[in-house]
């Protein structure tokens, strides 16, 4: 594999982790009175689901430079885990961020695993920029928990 691809990809990670530990922040969500899933509600939920896609992130990216095809397919299982997570909320602004993180993740997850397969042919550049997307994806999170 690349060793500028593992270092790009390893810093990116360790981006993606200390932005994913700010999401937790839901406090400031203010209620809604409606029949759908409260704000509140929603935020929790998912800050949940991100929290957990964080501290599991960051323990698969240790073992990036050892097995990426194991890393690759741990990223994919989690975007699946927080893909259900998404589908699941009934708010309709934290759904909508919840849905473009989950494909952020996903294109994340289907980089990493071209990087994986063939790391000699791997595009470096689209790793970086699902990262950037996944990154900016997050950031909607907590603008919609505010």
């Amino acid at each position: 594999m690349k060793t500028k691809s593992i270092a790009s990809l390893a810093a990116a990670t360790a981006v993606s982790v200390l932005l994913l530990s700010g999401c937790s922040a839901v406090g400031n969500a203010v209620k809604t009175v409606t029949n759908e899933q409260t704000k509140v509600q929603a935020c929790k939920t998912i800050s949940s689901s991100l929290t957990t896609f964080g501290t599991d992130l960051s323990s698969i990216s240790s073992t990036l430079a050892s097995d990426p095809k194991g890393a690759s397919a741990k990223i994919s299982t989690e975007a699946a885990k927080f893909q259900k997570s998404a589908d699941s909320l009934t708010n309709p602004a934290v759904k909508k961020a919840a849905e473009k993180t989950a494909t952020s993740i996903n294109s994340f997850s289907k980089s990493l695993s071209a990087l994986a397969t063939s790391p000699s042919t791997a595009n470096d550049t689209k790793l970086q920029s699902s990262l950037t997307a996944l990154e900016s994806s997050m950031t909607s999170i907590e603008t919609s928990c505010k």
